[in-house]
């Protein structure tokens, strides 16, 4: 995961997604086929909740999420 994640950073459409979920006031997000959740991730924020769902076992192992601005969750399905 760490190396994938290492190729494949956050880009800007990571900046986007967040500044579409902040603006929307977003306080629950579903992030279908999140993979190692890195976007998932970086959606948490103070009261939202963000769920990542993806079908291979082996992806949807989520590290907790980052410090962005305080606490958030992200629940792994």
């Amino acid at each position: 995961m760490a190396l994938y994640e290492t190729a494949h950073p956050a880009g800007r459409d990571h900046e986007y997604y967040r500044s579409l979920a902040d603006t929307l006031g977003a306080g629950k997000i579903i992030d279908l086929g999140c993979g190692t959740g890195l976007l998932t991730r970086t959606l948490t924020a103070p009261g939202r909740e963000v769920i990542g769902v993806d079908p291979s076992p082996h992806d949807a192992r989520i590290r907790p999420p980052p410090a962005r601005g305080g606490c958030g969750e992200v629940d792994r399905r």
